[in-house]
């Protein structure tokens, strides 16, 4: 069933004895963890946080409401970064869901909201941001003012003494930091120039490898080839094969003997007047 803003909020307000406003402000999650509470009475509201200002104690809440839906089973995904964002959407349909779980879930008994929480008041202000012309008012005390006679006038005149900034000096650090730069960086164009010439070299490369790959397994499956033949007519050469490798093992008749060589030479007389 749908309700209104209007009629939610009342009906929080009511059960929780509080001052909402906003549907966005329940996403700090106090008043979530206060309704399940009204069911269950078992949520530990010692570590729920009633006053939070910053997002993370919002963050802390929801984890708080996320685990007593997991205690009792509650079949119900929460949005919970968004929900601490105070995002209207998911407060809204958040809320919308609770009141009709409490509906279907409530026990009937009557629930002592500010009892549960310790006499706390929930803050329903939210994140406090800071008010516009503070800065303005502090830069205005910050101003000294001294006073002066003047001749001939009835009533002193007011002199502002403004405090003497300090911008000259960060105009000279800055300065000083740019004169400090380096001034031996490559140009883009060099750095572009430089990073093809590697690309075409590392293409080059790899074409060189590949072709070399190719090669070496063709020159395998040759290897591989002839080695195949060689088992086959191992058991039972061919004729051809045969007188191939015979004549390979026989030596030849008219091979002499080293020997025979060498006493050969040394019968040999050399006429040296002939020679010279």
């Amino acid at each position: 069933m749908s309700r209104s803003r209007t009629e939610l909020l009342a009906w929080v307000n009511e059960l929780l004895q509080t001052n909402y406003s906003k549907i966005e402000q329940l996403g700090s999650g106090a008043a979530y963890c206060q309704i399940i509470d009204s069911i269950y009475g078992d949520v530990p509201l010692k570590r729920v946080k009633f006053n939070p200002t910053q997002e993370y104690e919002y963050l802390n809440n929801l984890k708080i409401l996320q685990s007593s839906f997991v205690a009792h089973s509650i079949d119900r995904r929460l949005e919970v970064a968004r929900l601490a964002k105070l995002k209207f959407q998911e407060n809204y349909e958040l809320l919308q869901w609770l009141r009709n779980f409490w509906e279907a879930e409530n026990p009937g008994q009557e629930y002592d909201a500010p009892a549960r929480r310790r006499g706390q008041v929930i803050n329903t202000l939210g994140n406090s941001s800071p008010r516009p012309g503070s800065s303005a008012s502090s830069a205005k005390n910050s101003i000294h003012s001294t006073s002066r006679y003047v001749p001939g006038s009835s009533r002193p005149v007011a002199r502002t003494t403004n405090p003497k900034t300090s911008t000259p000096a960060a105009r000279k650090v800055v300065s000083n930091n740019a004169a400090t730069a380096p001034r031996n960086a490559p140009s883009p164009s060099v750095q572009s120039a430089a990073l093809t010439e590697a690309n075409n070299q590392i293409v080059e490369l790899r074409g060189l490898l590949s072709t070399s790959e190719e090669e070496r397994g063709y020159y395998y499956s040759k290897l591989r080839s002839v080695e195949a033949i060689l088992q086959q007519h191992e058991q039972s050469p061919s004729d051809d094969i045969r007188d191939f490798t015979t004549e390979f093992d026989q030596e030849p008749d008219d091979k002499l003997s080293y020997s025979e060589i060498h006493n050969g030479l040394s019968g040999m007389a050399i006429n040296e007047e002939e020679t010279f």
